[in-house]
Order: structure tokens, then C-alpha cells, then sequence
């Protein structure tokens, strides 16, 4: 009996690679995308901090989603600059009143939904984790954070569902 305890013991301790059930199972709903962020993990296997900071964000991506076609919603995107341009001081209602209707003149547009973990790429998740370090020990506002307040509030790569994975972090800190 106690043969087979050891057995099943060792098994699961083989089975968990990272050490962390959520990173697993991020890994097992990436499919295709495994390769990606394995090589986020392997990228920072030498820097134990930033390791656990990629294994909060792998191991959080479950349940987040991108629009699996961004062309067509950054078109959406781009008309809805275009009308707050050319509606710049008008009347709040007008405004609504337009940006109401938009969608119904764009029907092209797939709101397919894409889980994170089967798009996200690894240059993209490497970059975001340095500059978010960075912003974290340099930044005279955020400094105070430790750790976990930083993963919670500074590190993850998006502010909302469904926002363009792109190098928002570095234009923002130029206008902000």
C-alpha cells in the first residue's frame, strides 16, 4: 500500500513542472500557445522575482479574453476617434446619439472572443514584465508597493476585457 502512495505522490510532483496549479493549468488551456509562455517562464528562470511575476499573470490569464479579430475592432476603434474628433464641443446627447448608432453601420466587424492564454505572445509578456519593473523600482509613485500590491495594481498587461494587446504601458507613460 504504501508503495502505491509513493507512486501517486511522485506522479503528481512530475506532473506539476512549475510548482504552481494555476500556471499548469494556464498551460494545459493555452493549446497551441504553450510554447509561448514556457518561453516566458524559461526567459526568467535565473530571476526568481520576475519568475513570480510571470507565473501571476500566466496563472490569472484563464477567463480573460481579446477579440480574436483586432483588424476589423480597431476599425470600430478608429471611427470612434473619428466622430469624439469631429464632435469635439458639441452637445454631450449628440455625441451619444452618434456613437449609439456606430455599430449598427459596421456590421464586418467579428466580436469573436479569444481566451488571453491562447494569444498572448511571449515578446509581448516579457516586454510588458521589464517595463512594468522598471516603473515599479524607478517610479517615485510606485516605489511604496511591495510586491504582491504590485502584481495586483502595476503589473498586469491589460486594464480591461477585450483591450488591443499593444504597447499601451509605454504611451501611456509618455502622456501621463
Amino acid at each position: 500500500m504504501k508503495g502505491i502512495v509513493y507512486f501517486i505522490v511522485l506522479c503528481m510532483c512530475c506532473a506539476c513542472r512549475y510548482g504552481n496549479t494555476a500556471v499548469e493549468e494556464a498551460l494545459m488551456l493555452a493549446g497551441k500557445n504553450r510554447g509561448e509562455l514556457e518561453a516566458v517562464l524559461e526567459y526568467y528562470r535565473e530571476d526568481s522575482l520576475k519568475t513570480k511575476a510571470a507565473e501571476f499573470l500566466i496563472g490569472n490569464m484563464p477567463g480573460h479574453y481579446s477579440f480574436a479579430d483586432t483588424v476589423s475592432v480597431n476599425r470600430y476603434y478608429d471611427a470612434v476617434d473619428a466622430v469624439l474628433d469631429s464632435l469635439s464641443g458639441r452637445p454631450m446627447e449628440e455625441v451619444k446619439g452618434v456613437l449609439e448608432r456606430l455599430p449598427f453601420r459596421m456590421d464586418d466587424i467579428d466580436y469573436g472572443k479569444v481566451e488571453d492564454v491562447e494569444i498572448v505572445t511571449a515578446d509581448y509578456l516579457i516586454r510588458h514584465i521589464d517595463t512594468a519593473f522598471v516603473r515599479w523600482k524607478h517610479g517615485a509613485w510606485a516605489r511604496h508597493l511591495d510586491f504582491d500590491e504590485f502584481c495586483e495594481y502595476l503589473l498586469p498587461y491589460k486594464m480591461e476585457e477585450f483591450q488591443y494587446l499593444d504597447g499601451w504601458r509605454d504611451y501611456l507613460w509618455k502622456d501621463y
